[in-house]
């Protein structure tokens, strides 16, 4: 009953069967490269991020004026402290309305990349003149913040004044 293993050349035959060729792929256009779009949302993050630090420093120096003003009960520092809002507000605004603008030339980028197009490199949002300018400080994020700034050291110096 002691029988000998079959040879192996038996058992595996002489070539293995053929594997099937891979489908052709479908020809798909190759898409431009994503540098311009990174290259504008950065630009975009950059604005958001100065925007934001304008905000922090007028409720900063609000609030140190709002001191003063209540613990040295001089109004002047009231009529001081409105300064502070005005430029950091400004600021603000121009902020938003470059932001504005590069999120305008990232939506037309995006559209030429999704249809195959070269990137422009366009890295220009245009000037921010009167008009954009008006519309950005429109904006909640400008007046929500900065608006009640005002209100807050014009309440203190009504404060000052009548106590």
């Amino acid at each position: 009953m002691n029988e000998s293993p079959p040879d192996l050349e038996e058992v595996q035959p002489e070539h293995p069967p053929p594997t099937p060729a891979p489908a052709p792929a479908a020809a798909q256009p190759a898409k431009p490269d994503p540098t311009y779009l990174q290259m504008l949302q950065a630009a975009i993050t950059r604005m958001a991020g100065n925007a934001f630090l304008a905000k922090g420093w007028s409720i900063t120096l609000t609030t140190a004026t709002l001191g003063l003003t209540v613990k040295d009960g001089g109004p002047a520092f009231a009529w001081i402290g409105l300064v502070p809002v005005a430029l950091f507000a400004c600021i603000d605004t121009y902020y938003l309305a470059l932001e504005k603008g590069f999120r305008n030339l990232f939506t037309t980028a995006a559209a030429a990349y999704n249809a195959g197009e070269p990137p422009s490199f366009v890295m220009s949002p245009g000037e921010v003149d009167g008009d954009k300018f008006r519309q950005a400080m429109q904006s909640p994020s400008v007046w929500g913040v900065h608006g009640p700034l005002a209100v807050a050291l014009l309440l203190a110096w009504l404060w000052v004044i009548f106590r």
